[in-house]
């Protein structure tokens, strides 16, 4: 069972999801936090051999994608929607 609040790496994916339901423009800066304790939890993951923490390297992924789509040009249909009023 994780320990939500507690421990923090259920805490980060769950920052991670809150905040990429937000528009870019804000979560994008506040997004930096939460993706380098995913960076830094996903090494320990694999350095110290804790499969538990293997979902940041997967929330670390999901941020990289993100941001390289954003960095591209291409934008999601939600914040079409958004931007567009």
């Amino acid at each position: 069972m994780p320990v939500f609040g507690v421990a923090p790496c259920p805490t980060t994916i769950f920052t991670v999801g809150v905040l990429l339901t937000g528009t870019w423009r804000v979560a994008g800066w506040l997004l930096i936090v939460p993706g380098l304790w995913a960076a830094v939890g996903g090494s320990a993951a694999i350095f110290l051999g804790v499969p538990q923490d293997f979902a940041l390297l997967a929330t670390l992924a999901l941020l990289v994608l993100f941001a390289v789509g954003r960095l591209s040009g291409l934008r999601f249909a939600r914040h079409v929607a958004a931007d567009a009023v």
